[in-house]
Protein backbone atom coordinates (compact mmCIF):
# COMPACT_ATOMS: atom_id res chain seq x y z
CA UNK A 1 0.00 0.00 0.00
CA UNK A 2 1.22 3.46 -0.92
CA UNK A 3 0.52 6.39 1.27
CA UNK A 4 0.18 9.81 -0.33
CA UNK A 5 0.32 12.74 1.69
CA UNK A 6 -1.75 16.07 0.67
CA UNK A 7 -2.04 19.43 2.32
CA UNK A 8 -5.50 18.57 5.00
CA UNK A 9 -6.28 15.54 3.19
CA UNK A 10 -4.90 11.82 3.56
CA UNK A 11 -5.34 9.09 0.99
CA UNK A 12 -4.98 5.40 0.90
CA UNK A 13 -4.09 4.39 -2.47
CA UNK A 14 -4.27 0.68 -3.10
CA UNK A 15 -2.35 -0.05 -6.38
CA UNK A 16 -2.72 -3.04 -9.11
CA UNK A 17 -1.67 -6.22 -6.98
CA UNK A 18 1.89 -7.29 -6.26
CA UNK A 19 4.24 -8.59 -3.81
CA UNK A 20 4.05 -5.20 -1.72
CA UNK A 21 0.73 -4.69 -1.56
CA UNK A 22 -1.56 -7.48 -2.60
CA UNK A 23 -3.83 -8.64 0.70
CA UNK A 24 -3.33 -4.50 2.05
CA UNK A 25 -6.43 -3.33 3.49
CA UNK A 26 -7.01 0.21 5.45
CA UNK A 27 -8.47 -0.12 8.96
CA UNK A 28 -10.78 2.84 8.80
CA UNK A 29 -14.74 3.27 7.77
CA UNK A 30 -14.19 4.82 4.37
CA UNK A 31 -16.92 4.89 1.89
CA UNK A 32 -16.85 2.71 -1.14
CA UNK A 33 -13.36 3.84 -3.46
CA UNK A 34 -13.80 4.81 -6.28
CA UNK A 35 -10.79 4.78 -8.94
CA UNK A 36 -8.45 6.81 -11.04
CA UNK A 37 -6.18 5.69 -14.23
CA UNK A 38 -6.70 1.93 -12.64
CA UNK A 39 -5.77 2.61 -8.81
CA UNK A 40 -8.48 2.22 -6.31
CA UNK A 41 -8.56 5.44 -4.19
CA UNK A 42 -10.37 6.47 -1.12
CA UNK A 43 -9.83 9.33 0.84
CA UNK A 44 -10.64 11.02 4.18
CA UNK A 45 -10.09 14.30 5.62
CA UNK A 46 -7.48 15.28 8.68
CA UNK A 47 -10.40 15.57 10.99
CA UNK A 48 -11.89 11.60 9.70
CA UNK A 49 -14.59 12.84 7.34
CA UNK A 50 -15.68 11.93 4.00
CA UNK A 51 -14.27 13.15 0.58
CA UNK A 52 -16.92 12.73 -1.65
CA UNK A 53 -15.34 12.64 -5.13
CA UNK A 54 -17.56 13.85 -7.87
CA UNK A 55 -17.15 13.61 -11.82
CA UNK A 56 -18.32 15.85 -14.07
CA UNK A 57 -18.86 15.20 -17.76
CA UNK A 58 -19.93 17.71 -19.85
CA UNK A 59 -18.21 17.56 -23.17
CA UNK A 60 -21.26 15.51 -24.74
CA UNK A 61 -24.54 14.04 -22.60
CA UNK A 62 -24.45 15.37 -19.25
CA UNK A 63 -23.16 12.77 -17.19
CA UNK A 64 -22.32 12.77 -13.14
CA UNK A 65 -21.06 9.96 -10.76
CA UNK A 66 -20.30 10.15 -7.24
CA UNK A 67 -17.10 8.40 -5.70
CA UNK A 68 -17.58 6.37 -8.95
CA UNK A 69 -21.70 5.44 -9.01
CA UNK A 70 -23.81 7.31 -11.39
CA UNK A 71 -25.99 10.16 -9.61
CA UNK A 72 -29.78 9.79 -9.75
CA UNK A 73 -32.79 11.44 -7.87
CA UNK A 74 -32.74 15.27 -10.27
CA UNK A 75 -36.01 16.27 -9.80
CA UNK A 76 -35.98 18.22 -12.92
CA UNK A 77 -33.85 18.80 -15.95
CA UNK A 78 -33.45 22.17 -14.47
CA UNK A 79 -31.59 21.11 -11.31
CA UNK A 80 -28.95 19.69 -13.81
CA UNK A 81 -28.94 22.78 -15.66
CA UNK A 82 -28.17 24.41 -12.46
CA UNK A 83 -25.18 21.80 -11.53
CA UNK A 84 -23.84 22.46 -14.76
CA UNK A 85 -23.86 25.74 -14.47
CA UNK A 86 -22.10 26.83 -11.34
CA UNK A 87 -19.36 23.82 -12.16
CA UNK A 88 -18.52 25.46 -15.39
CA UNK A 89 -19.02 28.94 -13.40
CA UNK A 90 -17.01 28.47 -10.71
CA UNK A 91 -14.49 31.45 -10.70
CA UNK A 92 -17.44 33.47 -8.71
CA UNK A 93 -20.04 33.11 -6.39
CA UNK A 94 -23.67 33.57 -8.10
CA UNK A 95 -26.49 35.91 -6.98
CA UNK A 96 -29.56 34.13 -6.08
CA UNK A 97 -31.22 36.92 -8.15
CA UNK A 98 -29.21 35.93 -11.26
CA UNK A 99 -30.04 31.87 -11.30
CA UNK A 100 -33.34 32.11 -10.75
CA UNK A 101 -33.28 34.57 -13.61
CA UNK A 102 -31.54 32.56 -15.39
CA UNK A 103 -33.97 29.14 -14.88
CA UNK A 104 -37.30 30.38 -13.93
CA UNK A 105 -37.61 33.77 -15.96
CA UNK A 106 -41.22 34.09 -16.37
CA UNK A 107 -42.29 33.10 -12.72
CA UNK A 108 -43.45 35.21 -10.54
CA UNK A 109 -40.38 36.28 -7.93
CA UNK A 110 -41.91 34.43 -4.66
CA UNK A 111 -42.08 31.12 -6.75
CA UNK A 112 -39.14 31.19 -8.78
CA UNK A 113 -36.87 32.30 -5.37
CA UNK A 114 -39.02 28.59 -3.89
CA UNK A 115 -38.03 26.77 -6.82
CA UNK A 116 -34.12 27.97 -6.53
CA UNK A 117 -34.86 26.50 -2.93
CA UNK A 118 -36.00 23.49 -3.76
CA UNK A 119 -33.86 22.82 -6.82
CA UNK A 120 -30.89 23.23 -4.75
CA UNK A 121 -32.05 20.94 -1.43
CA UNK A 122 -32.17 18.42 -4.18
CA UNK A 123 -28.81 18.88 -5.98
CA UNK A 124 -27.09 18.89 -2.57
CA UNK A 125 -28.86 15.40 -1.88
CA UNK A 126 -27.77 13.97 -5.47
CA UNK A 127 -24.67 14.94 -5.19
CA UNK A 128 -23.72 14.42 -1.46
CA UNK A 129 -22.88 17.71 -0.85
CA UNK A 130 -23.98 17.45 3.08
CA UNK A 131 -21.14 14.54 3.65
CA UNK A 132 -18.42 16.19 1.56
CA UNK A 133 -16.08 17.57 3.57
CA UNK A 134 -15.11 20.47 2.22
CA UNK A 135 -18.68 20.82 0.67
CA UNK A 136 -18.75 21.19 -2.96
CA UNK A 137 -21.25 23.91 -2.78
CA UNK A 138 -20.62 27.39 -1.12
CA UNK A 139 -23.90 28.47 -0.10
CA UNK A 140 -25.17 31.83 1.81
CA UNK A 141 -28.22 33.60 1.97
CA UNK A 142 -27.50 35.62 -0.92
CA UNK A 143 -25.18 33.88 -3.05
CA UNK A 144 -24.17 29.93 -4.27
CA UNK A 145 -20.82 29.16 -6.09
CA UNK A 146 -19.02 25.62 -6.76
CA UNK A 147 -16.36 25.06 -4.84
CA UNK A 148 -13.03 24.57 -6.81
CA UNK A 149 -11.32 23.09 -3.77
CA UNK A 150 -13.58 19.89 -3.34
CA UNK A 151 -13.05 16.80 -4.50
CA UNK A 152 -14.48 16.85 -7.84
CA UNK A 153 -13.38 16.65 -11.74
CA UNK A 154 -14.71 18.28 -14.41
CA UNK A 155 -13.68 17.55 -18.13
CA UNK A 156 -14.04 20.94 -19.43
CA UNK A 157 -12.16 22.58 -17.04
CA UNK A 158 -9.42 19.63 -17.46
CA UNK A 159 -9.72 20.67 -21.18
CA UNK A 160 -9.54 24.14 -20.83
CA UNK A 161 -6.26 23.88 -18.05
CA UNK A 162 -4.40 21.35 -21.11
CA UNK A 163 -4.92 23.81 -23.56
CA UNK A 164 -3.90 26.95 -21.37
CA UNK A 165 -0.45 25.17 -20.79
CA UNK A 166 2.05 26.96 -22.26
CA UNK A 167 4.63 23.25 -21.89
CA UNK A 168 5.72 21.14 -24.59
CA UNK A 169 7.34 18.71 -22.77
CA UNK A 170 5.69 14.89 -23.47
CA UNK A 171 3.99 14.93 -19.96
CA UNK A 172 1.87 18.56 -21.13
CA UNK A 173 1.13 16.63 -24.53
CA UNK A 174 0.34 13.85 -22.16
CA UNK A 175 -2.32 15.73 -20.50
CA UNK A 176 -3.78 17.36 -23.21
CA UNK A 177 -4.17 13.83 -25.01
CA UNK A 178 -6.25 12.62 -21.98
CA UNK A 179 -7.49 15.71 -21.76
CA UNK A 180 -9.14 15.65 -25.53
CA UNK A 181 -9.99 12.00 -25.11
CA UNK A 182 -12.32 13.48 -22.69
CA UNK A 183 -14.50 14.47 -25.49
CA UNK A 184 -17.58 12.62 -25.74
CA UNK A 185 -19.77 15.06 -28.21
CA UNK A 186 -20.72 18.83 -27.70
CA UNK A 187 -21.12 20.39 -24.92
CA UNK A 188 -24.18 19.36 -23.07
CA UNK A 189 -25.10 17.46 -26.20
CA UNK A 190 -29.01 17.06 -26.24
CA UNK A 191 -29.89 19.72 -23.93
CA UNK A 192 -31.93 22.29 -23.87
CA UNK A 193 -34.70 24.30 -21.15
CA UNK A 194 -36.38 25.51 -24.13
CA UNK A 195 -38.51 28.25 -21.98
CA UNK A 196 -34.78 29.71 -20.69
CA UNK A 197 -33.52 31.83 -23.18
CA UNK A 198 -30.45 33.23 -20.93
CA UNK A 199 -30.11 29.61 -20.54
CA UNK A 200 -29.95 28.63 -23.90
CA UNK A 201 -27.96 31.54 -24.87
CA UNK A 202 -25.07 30.76 -22.26
CA UNK A 203 -25.09 26.91 -23.66
CA UNK A 204 -24.74 28.36 -27.15
CA UNK A 205 -21.44 30.25 -25.89
CA UNK A 206 -20.24 26.97 -23.93
CA UNK A 207 -20.61 25.15 -26.76
CA UNK A 208 -18.62 27.37 -28.75
CA UNK A 209 -15.80 27.80 -26.00
CA UNK A 210 -15.66 24.01 -25.66
CA UNK A 211 -15.62 23.23 -29.85
CA UNK A 212 -12.90 25.34 -29.68
CA UNK A 213 -11.16 24.19 -26.96
CA UNK A 214 -11.03 20.88 -28.77
CA UNK A 215 -10.06 22.28 -31.45
CA UNK A 216 -6.74 24.10 -29.82
CA UNK A 217 -5.89 20.55 -27.93
CA UNK A 218 -6.21 18.54 -31.23
CA UNK A 219 -4.42 20.75 -33.38
CA UNK A 220 -1.50 20.93 -30.94
CA UNK A 221 -1.52 16.98 -30.63
CA UNK A 222 -1.96 16.52 -34.82
CA UNK A 223 1.16 18.92 -35.16
CA UNK A 224 3.55 17.03 -32.39
CA UNK A 225 2.42 13.89 -34.08
CA UNK A 226 3.51 14.44 -37.55
CA UNK A 227 6.53 16.49 -36.65
CA UNK A 228 7.15 13.50 -35.54
CA UNK A 229 6.28 11.49 -38.29
CA UNK A 230 2.99 9.92 -36.62
CA UNK A 231 0.02 10.57 -38.14
CA UNK A 232 -2.01 8.38 -37.05
CA UNK A 233 -2.85 9.64 -34.06
CA UNK A 234 -3.31 13.45 -35.67
CA UNK A 235 -6.47 11.30 -38.05
CA UNK A 236 -7.51 9.95 -34.86
CA UNK A 237 -7.95 13.01 -32.80
CA UNK A 238 -9.42 14.85 -35.88
CA UNK A 239 -12.35 11.94 -36.57
CA UNK A 240 -12.95 12.83 -32.88
CA UNK A 241 -14.10 16.30 -33.51
CA UNK A 242 -17.00 14.48 -35.32
CA UNK A 243 -19.71 12.22 -33.16
CA UNK A 244 -21.16 11.18 -36.44
CA UNK A 245 -17.67 9.71 -37.61
CA UNK A 246 -16.55 8.42 -34.25
CA UNK A 247 -17.72 4.82 -35.17
CA UNK A 248 -15.07 4.88 -37.63
CA UNK A 249 -12.42 4.89 -34.88
CA UNK A 250 -13.99 2.26 -32.59
CA UNK A 251 -15.52 -0.45 -35.13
Amino acid sequence: MVLFLIPMYRAAVIGPPSRRNRGATVALNFRKPYNVYGFEVRRVTAGGGVMVHLSLSFLGPFQATLDGQPVTGFASQRVRALLAYLAVEADRPHPRETLVGLLWPDWPDRSAFANLRQALANLRACIGDRDADPPHLLISRETIQFNRESDHALDVALLAAAVRDPAADDSALERAARAAALYRGPFLEGFSLGDSPAFEEWLTLQRERCNRLMLQALQRLTAHDERRGAPGRGKLTRLLLCPQRRSQVTH
